[in-house]
């Protein structure tokens, strides 16, 4: 199984009640999103009554284990908000895990019951390793989610998640204690937050962040598909509690290319996995061979940039 690398351990600081000095040149009004006074309250470092870190075990107690297993990583694509584009960064990644990373052992776990569009894409080719389930807040449905821990005792998996699902999500976590089983297990989530540009989606990230920031790495990605204004993501770069998060927790920051409409449309035409296509005359044109080949080159070069990958490229 393709191996993982550690970000570094995290130290958590406190946020400062002074707001650092915004850069003149991005300080105008955001035609897309930022309502200043919404986004001004101060983040909160979440507290756990057991010492939890990114990595650290936790200490000795009746319920820890000493870890005799390899580092595994759960992958959930969210965002919240419909549209985002959490579908596309799904799939760009399974493309990525499987034609760069050569991980033949992940699972993919598609928990969107009303769009399930990455299984469509790519049920057929991973088989039994696309798995279904889902997040209620109904009790005796409530575990069906739970396969995904299950599974990343063994191998790596993706999630992909629905939008407007953080109350099932919240109470899955602390049902299940995951602060501290992540940790027992050394299993490490990693929320791939996709942004849309827009002042809800840039709150609803700072609040992921305020819940699970102080021990599962989130990562900001950035749709330049929908929105692919340099200048929205510059002024989101330079709010002061953007700035005030990045010190406090060092999430990575990347960029989800752009994916042409035109090509775009056509693999939704012929749902199948990237690779495959590619090596069709029948879904894309020539050019749009070369589009989405770079397409999927510069989101290989965003995830590798990270450093939560264990490959060259």
């Amino acid at each position: 199984m393709p191996r993982t690398n550690k970000l570094p351990q995290v130290e958590q600081k406190p946020l400062s009640d002074s707001e650092p000095d915004i850069d003149p040149q991005v300080s105008g009004s955001l035609p897309l999103l930022v309502a200043q006074t919404s986004l001004d309250e101060e983040l909160v470092t979440p507290e756990f009554t057991t010492p939890v870190t990114s990595f650290a075990l936790l200490e000795n107690n009746s319920y820890s284990d000493s870890v005799d297993k390899q580092l595994t990583y759960i992958h959930f694509w969210g965002g919240e908000r419909g549209g985002a584009g959490k579908s596309t960064g799904s799939r760009v990644m399974l493309h990525f895990l499987l034609e760069v990373v050569k991980d033949s052992t992940f699972y993919l776990v598609e928990t969107d019951r009303s769009r399930p569009d990455v299984k469509t894409y790519y049920g057929e080719l991973l088989g039994h390793r696309c798995i279904d389930a889902f997040f209620s807040e109904a009790e005796f449905k409530s575990n069906s989610a739970d396969i995904i821990f299950e599974k990343a005792l063994q191998t790596n998996v993706l999630v992909n998640l629905p939008a407007q699902i953080a109350v099932p999500f919240d109470e899955w976590i602390e049902r299940n204690c995951l602060a501290e089983m992540t940790a027992e297990k050394n299993i490490k989530m990693v929320m791939w937050f996709v942004c849309s540009g827009e002042e809800d989606s840039v709150d609803l990230f700072f609040q992921s962040l305020k819940k699970y920031g102080g021990w599962m790495q989130h990562v900001f990605v950035r749709n330049e598909g929908v929105c692919p204004d340099e200048g929205v993501w510059q002024r989101i770069a330079q709010l002061p509690k953007m700035k005030q998060a990045q010190e406090q927790y060092h999430f990575p920051v990347i960029n989800l290319p752009k994916f042409y409409m035109a090509d775009r449309d056509a693999l939704k035409t012929n749902p199948m996995p990237f690779e495959q296509a590619l090596k069709r005359n029948d879904i894309f044109t020539e050019l749009g061979k070369k589009r989405t080949h770079k397409f999927l080159d510069k989101a290989a070069q965003e995830f590798h940039k990270t450093g939560l990958f264990d490959v060259n490229y």
